[in-house]
């Protein structure tokens, strides 16, 4: 009996310790899940709209060409993408931002399958991105240049033939020639930013995914 009386005690006590354990996990739970998973869906949210809205671009924008002058709509139509560059562009946009959706809403979830995801889109999204740039700087901003230098000497040309005219046409935004060392600031700097928000948050959505102290919890959640 008296064995048992002492032996009693330190059951007692464990039970305690369980009960105490529990509780400080439930209190230690980490919220890095939480705010990455509520970012990743706004933007998600808002690749998808810009993506879905893009689609109508074109329309929106013939609708809005036809009550301009025809050198006028000869300056738009030139600084938009092509019409096959824009729509892969906007469908991989969309698909990317539909990947990012569903693994931050797993990770909300706390799912495996949100390290997958969240992996897979941050790899593809930096990928594009450059294969984005160099299609750009090579093919697409090239041949923007060159289509403005045409432009403008044809609109000097025409300037020297009337020249009553030629007053009005310096002055107007269709007829100036824009400096091409300017040109190429512009580009490579929207570049830049552009590139600094991707592969940032690429870079970060890949830490958190596969540093070893995340990486670790995640594998302790539910499929």
């Amino acid at each position: 009996m008296t064995s048992d009386a002492t032996m009693s005690p330190p059951t007692m006590n464990d039970g305690s310790n369980d009960g105490s354990n529990d509780g400080s996990t439930v209190m230690k739970r980490s919220t890095w899940p939480t705010v990455l998973g509520i970012i990743g869906i706004i933007f998600g949210s808002l690749g998808i709209l810009s993506s879905t809205c893009g689609f109508f671009l074109p329309t929106i924008m013939q609708s809005f060409v036809e009550q301009m002058s025809p050198e006028e709509q000869a300056k738009i139509m030139e600084s938009m993408p092509a019409g096959a560059f824009l729509y892969v562009s906007l469908t991989v946009g969309l698909v990317l931002s539909l990947v990012m959706l569903w693994g931050s809403v797993n990770l909300l979830k706390r799912r495996q399958s949100a390290r997958g995801l969240l992996n897979a889109y941050a790899v593809a999204s930096i990928l594009w991105f450059l294969c984005g740039f160099i299609w750009q700087a090579t093919v697409v901003h090239p041949e923007m240049k060159a289509n403005q230098a045409e432009r403008s000497q044809t609109a000097q040309e025409q300037s020297s033939d009337e020249p009553d005219d030629s007053a009005d046409q310096s002055d107007s935004p269709v007829f100036s020639a824009q400096d091409p060392a300017m040109a190429d600031a512009q580009f490579y700097m929207s570049q830049a930013c552009s590139g600094v928000m991707t592969i940032g948050w690429c870079v970060l959505v890949l830490v958190f995914m596969n540093a070893g102290r995340y990486r670790d919890e995640m594998e302790t959640w539910a499929d």
